[in-house]
């Protein structure tokens, strides 16, 4: 099928009607024609979608018949024959929905926040159920990195000519200043079926798995570091054996500079470490001891006000902000709950004003410094037919800066030696956006999860580019406009 470029204003995107059988749009605030994030859109076969930060959405079709239903929190629902949509209106408006007063105020008096979080918990047992079930998801983790300052040298050379030396040196700053401008990103994409027993027992089944990546920008801090050893070892007898040093530090007494290294993992994945990763942010969404949510509910922690009543569909929800009250709470955020069954329904949460995570900061004596600067998150329910919650979607952001200073010393295993000693400073942020859009859970059949075999490794195609049809017919979440114009150069 064709595609059509749709035009409205300054506003531009791909709208693929019934290509490859997918429909594609986006979700606009109809009062100040702001993009809605989070919305739920859904057909009459598919559980659905949300849109992405900027409204845009993309859900696979089976025919053109029947209709599509939008609905998001604060707003009135829409729903609207699939038809109309082809026929060229693929912008959903959203009208704000009205609370009246009377329908949140009970005998004159403002709901309690602490009361209704107290119900929250007590409600917990019957309004949720996450264990011995069986999920299909699509994970999304995007990766940056921002070095703020990146100073490489060889300082000494005993048995290397003065102009080679140089000439090392110069390859150093022209690594470090391609570094700086590079705007490291990567962008890693996989379609499973999750299988969860509780907390700590899952296995993962990948479907599809993809990775965006310009592998010549590809500057984590530990590949920074060893671009920059091998600029430097170059100069040395790979023949020979080197004890390493950093500082006072004794590394390696036998490093061998041999390339032994093989392909056998390019193009793969570790599932262990996939498994690990889709555990961790889906266990977000608990309510078990110690877990976030939980600690996030403490009057001991946090103070809680009432701010406001709003509407999902034709649900009254009560929204609750927090705030730290002691000093190791750090949060601040919004929970948002239905007013008839105390069910949570949604989560937001962010470092509060002059909080932060860890800090290590050993610049003096070991020349290092990690802070946790950012984490913020949003965690969505969907209720099923029988009347209980599971996460439908979970976001967590991460950031932290580091500071690394390390003088290298290579001497060589040799009567000669000879030392070649180098100077490497960094400094800047990395960000992890990780993503869960769960299309569909159920309850895991007698034998599944003994039955699933899980292959140690999972191939993923590396793209150039974001391709589109590589999911088509998939639920998956629209990419953000820096995935989209994202392009490896060749």
């Amino acid at each position: 099928m064709k595609n059509f470029l749709l035009s409205l204003g300054f506003s531009l995107f791909l709208w693929t009607g019934v290509f490859g059988q997918e429909i594609s749009g986006r979700v606009l605030d109809e009062q100040t024609r702001e993009p809605i994030a989070f919305a739920t859109i859904q057909s009459d076969r598919f559980e659905g979608v949300i849109s992405n930060d900027e409204g845009y959405f993309a859900l696979p079709l089976n025919n053109s018949e029947g209709s599509l239903t939008v609905s998001c929190m604060g707003y009135q629902t829409k729903t609207l024959p699939l038809k109309s949509l082809q026929a060229g209106k693929p912008i959903i408006y959203l009208k704000e929905a009205v609370v009246l007063l009377d329908e949140v105020m009970v005998s004159n008096r403002r709901p309690d926040p602490y009361e209704i979080l107290r119900k929250v918990k007590e409600r917990i047992p019957e309004n949720y159920v996450l264990d011995n079930r069986s999920y299909r998801l699509f994970f999304r983790e995007t990766s940056k990195a921002d070095f703020e300052e990146l100073d490489m040298e060889v300082e000494k050379a005993t048995h290397v000519k003065k102009e080679n030396q140089e000439k090392t040196n110069q390859e150093l700053r022209a690594l470090s200043q391609l570094v700086k401008d590079s705007q490291s990103k990567n962008f890693k994409d996989f379609l499973g079926n999750f299988l969860v027993r509780d907390a700590d027992t899952t296995k993962l089944a990948v479907l599809k798995a993809t990775e965006l990546l310009d592998s010549r920008k590809d500057f984590s801090m530990d590949k920074v570091e060893n671009k920059a050893k091998n600029i430097v070892l170059q100069y040395l007898d790979t023949n020979l054996t080197y004890t390493v040093k950093t500082g006072i530090i004794k590394i390696d007494d036998e490093m061998n500079l041999k390339d032994d290294s093989d392909d056998k993992d390019k193009g793969h994945y570790s599932t262990a470490s996939l498994r690990s990763q889709t555990r961790s942010l889906f266990n977000y969404s608990r309510f078990n001891s110690g877990s976030t949510l939980l600690q996030l509910m403490d009057p001991g922690l946090y103070e809680f006000q009432y701010l406001r009543s709003t509407m999902l569909g034709d649900e009254l929800i009560h929204v609750i902000t927090f705030r730290p009250d002691r000093g190791k709470a750090k949060y601040s955020g919004k929970f948002y709950v239905n007013a008839d069954n105390y069910a949570l329904v949604k989560t937001e949460y962010a470092y509060a004003p002059g909080k932060r995570g860890a800090k290590f900061n050993f610049k003096l004596l070991l020349g290092v410094k990690v802070v946790e600067n950012i984490e913020n998150g949003t965690i969505l329910y969907k209720r099923d037919e029988l009347g209980k919650y599971s996460p439908s979607y979970i976001l967590h952001n991460e950031g932290i800066y580091v500071y690394v200073h390390r003088p290298f010393k290579f001497i060589e295993n040799s009567p000669a030696r000879n030392k070649v000693r180098f100077d490497f400073k960094m400094a800047g942020n990395f960000i992890e956006r990780s993503e869960l859009l769960i299309s569909s859970a159920a309850a895991m059949p007698p034998g599944d999860y003994q039955a699933l075999k899980e292959p140690e490794k999972v191939r993923f195609l590396e793209l150039k580019k974001y391709d589109p049809t590589m999911w088509q017919d998939s639920e998956i979440l629209q990419p953000l406009q820096e995935m989209k114009n994202f392009e490896a150069i060749e």
